[in-house]
């Protein structure tokens, strides 16, 4: 079909996409929709989306990979499927283990993954660049840092709180 007169903006360099190369509306998902939204800074949607689009783009030319198969894959490696709530039994507060709904699951999971990214240090120049290395890193299996240990966390948590249960 050719090229559009759409132009991304990698590393510095004006890029220009065909639409064979890479289809912009089939990644407008609901979950895209609210990871965009997780990124927002100061009100400035179309940046969040540039910038996310920006990361689409990097997975599915520089890595041949297809940006849905990434994230769902990230996001179930990352999901707890237990969590903990506190209870007041008499004057002491005990977390108690319990098994967690869906929509809990997934606002945890995409809460955890944003501040990774913001978290994330190194050599990176701008936030596509980290949220390209920290999808990369979880999707591979070598991050053992951000995401991934705040999960660990939560579950020695409700290991430890196992005697609470009645």
């Amino acid at each position: 079909m050719g090229y559009i007169n759409k132009r991304l903006n990698i590393y510095g360099k004006s890029v220009r996409y065909s639409e064979e190369d890479f289809n912009f509306e089939k990644h407008k998902t609901q979950l895209f929709r609210i990871l965009i939204g997780c990124f927002i800074k100061k009100g400035k949607k179309k940046l969040a989306e540039k910038l996310f689009l920006n990361v689409c783009y990097q997975l599915k030319v520089q890595f041949q990979l297809e940006p849905n198969v990434v994230f769902s894959e990230v996001l179930t490696k990352l999901r707890p499927t237990i969590g903990v709530k506190p209870r007041k039994r008499g004057a002491v507060v005990y977390k108690l283990p319990t098994i967690m709904r869906e929509s809990q699951q997934n606002s945890l999971t995409i809460r955890w993954l944003v501040q990774s990214v913001f978290e994330k240090k190194g050599f990176y120049t701008n936030f596509s660049e980290r949220f390209l290395a920290e999808l990369m890193d979880l999707y591979s299996g070598k991050q053992q840092m951000g995401a991934i240990r705040k999960k660990e966390e939560l579950h020695r948590t409700v290991f430890l709180n196992r005697p609470f249960l009645r």
